[in-house]
């Protein structure tokens, strides 16, 4: 897009600088800037691992504000390294280890027996493994809720 004053003609000039490029990432929110990094490269899977745990360190407990992540679909935002380091910050999984614990009874459910009933079994490991109880004690461990 080019700009003239009115009777003048609009002239369009494109600088194109070959040389050293930069990768940048800032995390935003409606306050500015939380979090920045600069790099002479491209992001990876690690490098993003790292930039994500700098801005943990500016992230609050939920429901305050700056205390949510929003990422977009990119593929390095998708490893399950990522996703534990993010969780880890406060959360847990009691259903995970709920699945554990019963691990014969699950590997039965979720055999081809038609007998077999795996949302029976999955609905079970969910209302058994999170209890009011244990939900409010996970927000006060957290600091989303005063002891």
């Amino acid at each position: 897009m080019a700009w003239a004053p009115i009777g003048s003609r609009a002239r369009r000039r494109d600088f194109f600088v070959r040389g050293k490029r930069y990768s940048i990432l800032p995390a935003i929110s409606l306050d500015g800037v939380l979090h920045l990094d600069v790099r002479n490269e491209s992001w990876t899977g690690e490098t993003f691992y790292q930039f994500i745990e700098g801005l943990l360190n500016n992230i609050n407990p939920f429901p305050q504000r700056n205390s949510v992540i929003i990422m977009d679909n990119a593929s390095i935002h998708h490893s399950p390294e990522l996703r534990e380091l993010i969780e880890d910050r406060c959360a847990f999984s009691s259903i995970k280890a709920w699945i554990h614990s019963n691990q014969a009874y699950v590997q039965a459910e979720l055999s081809d027996d038609p007998t077999a009933d795996p949302y029976g079994m999955i609905w079970e490991a969910v209302f058994t493994a999170v209890t009011p109880k244990k939900a409010k004690g996970w927000y006060q461990d957290c600091g989303y809720l005063a002891a």
